[in-house]
């Protein structure tokens, strides 16, 4: 028979701490790691003992007793003898995540004598916390178990699932929570959804990133992710009310004295026509040349070109398979200058690869594809000269995603100089964005559907590369 997969939530922690199962042939078995010091007196890194339960919610009734005989041996075997009882080291998240299995238990449990059993078992771990001078966390475990109190973490595998956004995305959020998780154990606040209230999450704010002058950008990302976390609890009825709302920083609008750059000129902008001239005839790098004109021509986002393989060019078309919104998803006319460019990087090559075969495979799924290009043209742009970096703001107003900036400029610019064919509603088609905002946004946005290719053609080949001078 094959080994049953071990699920994510119980999977064995290298700690003391934790849910203290893991999967032995058809049964649960008790695991409690060895500290360091004691390890060459058991001759063992942990303790196991097999337990006659071959489902999850016995084991968990039946663990506690095991547990605290296998901690008292390592306690005996200790030649400290125990300055800090073994106990004391159960005070992280791993504690509320027993708790919530206890809760649930009691909850489930349809027999009275055994929902009786397992409220004895919770009480006495409770107890045992008091006994070892663990009050602060016999009382939050007491409020879990049976008053109802709801710890945040365990709650956010179930968040993220259903929130189902991007893997860079994911990663931003769970950091965020981590953090805040962090800065709660430090300042004794209890990592339960009733406890962090409108001030607690203003002290945080104000702590973490308002005092230690984090910029504006970096700190909304994170306090965006708390809010929505809290937001998803309020909808599931974990929570009542949304401490983050209202929590983000304005951004900075101080401007240097007797400086002429006003807010709007602060912000990102495209290239202008010099600058992508400089750019292509000094980036003559084979990979990155190839990405600027494919940006430059198509306006497609970075991500969305590193991630084009060859099945994804039909004819004269790129069918964009889009990285961020529905609207993403389009096709693109292939400009006659990419003709040859796209020739050469398809040729000889199965559907399934990618055209941009260079770049390297990222094991980090928070990491875009086309991340170590971005890198490598930020150099390259630097060292050229061709820069654009304001007092008082982090980032230079010109990146790569200028590109994509430059081509809705010039397309835009075609229609004022009297082009045909196409509409401003067409450039929106072309870069993927969406044209339900705005004025007229359902009427010419949703009901009239995409632009025809004709047109999406008009636009493309409206667009022309500057020559350098």
């Amino acid at each position: 028979m094959a080994r049953e997969a071990e699920p994510a939530s119980i999977k064995r922690r290298h700690k003391t701490t934790g849910r203290y199962l893991e999967k032995h042939g058809n049964r649960w078995r008790v695991f409690v790691s060895v500290p360091a010091h004691i390890r060459p007196i058991l001759g063992k890194t942990a303790l196991k003992e097999t337990l006659p339960a071959t489902d999850l919610a016995t084991a968990h009734r039946l663990k506690w007793a095991v547990i605290d005989k296998l901690r008292r041996q390592i306690e005996e075997a200790d030649p400290r003898r125990s300055v800090t009882p073994v106990a004391a080291v159960a005070t992280d998240d791993s504690l509320l995540e027993d708790a919530m299995a206890f809760r649930g238990l009691i909850e489930a449990e349809e027999d009275d004598d055994e929902r009786g059993a397992t409220v004895s078992m919770a009480s006495a771990v409770a107890d045992r916390l008091e006994r070892d001078g663990l009050s602060r966390d016999a009382h939050l475990f007491k409020q879990v178990v049976f008053d109802g109190i709801a710890p945040f973490a365990p709650l956010v595998e179930a968040w993220l699932k259903e929130a189902a956004v991007a893997p860079r995305t994911e990663a931003v959020y769970r950091q965020s929570v981590r953090e805040f998780s962090d800065w709660c154990r430090q300042t004794k606040t209890p990592t339960t959804v009733q406890a962090i209230t409108k001030r607690v999450a203003g002290r945080f704010v104000e702590e973490r990133f308002v005092s230690r002058g984090i910029h504006a950008g970096t700190a909304n990302k994170s306090i965006g992710a708390l809010r929505s976390f809290w937001t998803w609890m309020n909808k599931r009825g974990h929570a009542e009310a949304n401490p983050w709302s209202g929590q983000s920083l304005a951004k900075r609008k101080k401007l240097t004295r007797g400086s002429d750059h006003d807010l709007g000129h602060r912000s990102k902008r495209p290239f202008t026509d010099d600058e992508v001239a400089t750019l292509l005839a000094g980036i003559t790098k084979p990979l990155l040349a190839d990405l600027m004109r494919v940006a430059a021509l198509t306006g497609m986002r970075i991500g969305e070109i590193a991630e084009l393989r060859v099945r994804h060019f039909k004819g004269d078309l790129i069918k964009v398979p889009g990285t961020k919104t529905a609207s993403a998803f389009r096709d693109v006319p292939i400009h006659p200058d990419l003709a040859t460019l796209i020739a050469r990087r398809t040729a000889g090559k199965p559907a399934a690869a990618f055209i941009f075969h260079e770049l390297p495979e990222q094991t980090n799924p928070a990491r875009p594809r086309g991340a170590p290009a971005t890198q490598a043209f930020t150099r390259d742009r630097r060292a050229l000269g061709v820069d654009d970096v304001i007092e008082g703001v982090r980032q230079s107003r010109i990146d790569f995603h200028s590109f994509r900036r430059w081509f809705i400029r010039k397309a835009l610019a075609a229609l004022e100089d009297g082009a045909t064919g196409f509409t401003g509603w067409t450039i929106a088609d072309v870069v993927g964005r969406s044209k339900e905002d705005g004025p007229l946004g359902m009427t010419m946005g949703v009901y009239p559907g995409r632009a025809d290719v004709k047109a999406l053609r008009a636009c493309v080949e409206a667009v022309q590369l500057p020559i350098s001078g």
